[in-house]
């Protein structure tokens, strides 16, 4: 017997299939059938109720599988929790674990214990005894450069490595460029290592090193630097070549320790 195929997957889990019987016939609705076991099963779905379902439906799920706990708090909307004791200031945060938090901060991830976060789009990680003591941060920027002018680059339109200015911190960042210029089909890599601090209310770069530059077809320029600001902020910016146009993407794989 020919395997039917699937005609629609429901946001239950349901899947409907194409009826084999009238497939080849003209018609303006298609016909539809839920299938037999062995059509669900061909598929590698689970067969219930002579229904096939293609996963099972999370808010018909019994409260101990959601993971939802009471003692997670938030102030945005569309956040999840697979932990209790976490606080989400913002919203579309993922946080795996127990008593982190997101500070007016979205669209991150966060994993581990006393992880705190006002960073867009980051993943952030760790397991700390002391609640905000410190952090492990993936973050990207991207952007465009169109000639040999140092030029900052930002994360998801606007957002900066900003400073949390209430605590004293160390920061060590290896940053990765991968750059392309697809009218002359060419490449570059560079990738550097910095080390900064703020103490006495003032950001400083205190130390930085090339560890590639001009892996691929040319060479082109990354650097990160302290800027004074409300609040102070960590800038990247890449120096690209005159008059071609370079698209780029960059990483920061940021380990830091603060202090109050």
């Amino acid at each position: 017997m020919a395997l039917k195929k699937i005609y629609k997957i429901a946001s239950s889990g349901k899947v409907t299939f194409l009826d084999n019987k009238v497939a080849n016939k003209l018609r303006s609705t298609p016909s539809t059938t839920d299938g037999t076991k062995d059509d669900c099963l061909a598929y590698g779905y689970k067969y219930k109720n002579s229904k096939c379902y293609a996963f099972s439906n999370l808010a018909k799920r019994d409260k101990k599988h959601r993971n939802i706990k009471s003692t997670n708090i938030t102030t945005g909307v569309q956040n999840s929790y697979l932990g209790s004791g976490n606080v989400t200031e913002g919203s579309k945060n993922i946080i795996v674990g127990n008593n982190n938090k997101t500070l007016n901060a979205n669209n991150n991830i966060v994993i581990g214990n006393g992880v705190y976060t006002n960073l867009d789009g980051g993943i952030t990680y760790g397991s700390y005894s002391t609640e905000n003591r410190a952090r492990n941060v993936f973050f990207t920027y991207e952007g465009s450069t169109t000639n040999a002018v140092a030029t900052e680059l930002f994360s998801n339109g606007d957002n900066k490595l900003s400073i949390d200015e209430n605590y004293e911190a160390a920061y060590f960042i290896k940053a990765t460029l991968v750059s392309l210029n697809p009218v002359s089909n060419t490449c570059s890599q560079h990738e550097l290592w910095s080390q900064f601090r703020f103490t006495n209310s003032t950001l400083t770069r205190t130390s930085a090193a090339t560890i590639s530059a001009g892996l691929g077809d040319v060479a082109l320029g990354l650097e990160l630097d302290a800027v004074a600001g409300t609040p102070d902020y960590i800038r990247v910016r890449v120096t690209g070549r005159a008059s071609e146009t370079w698209y780029h993407n960059i990483k920061l794989d940021i380990t830091e320790i603060k202090y109050a």
